[in-house]
């Protein structure tokens, strides 16, 4: 009896993992970008991170500038 009903367990069971690929795909979108698009949002990404932390750089230097006599390089 459990032969017959293997087939059908499996079919469920491969069922329930489409379904849940589909609701993978849905909560993310980036999964559809291609490689190229994510790559290039990754590149962007990356620019804006470097760049904040050149401004967080440019704020400290002007901070230890204003309280040191002589400025740092």
């Amino acid at each position: 009896d459990s032969e017959s009903c293997a087939p059908v367990a499996k079919k469920l069971r491969e069922d329930k993992e489409e379904k849940k690929e589909k609701k993978w795909r849905i909560l993310h979108p980036l999964a559809l970008l291609r490689k190229r698009q994510v790559r290039r949002l990754n590149s962007k990404l990356s620019l804006r991170k470097s760049r904040r932390e050149d401004r967080v750089e440019k704020r400290v230097r002007e901070r230890r500038s204003r309280y040191s006599t002589k400025a740092l390089p």
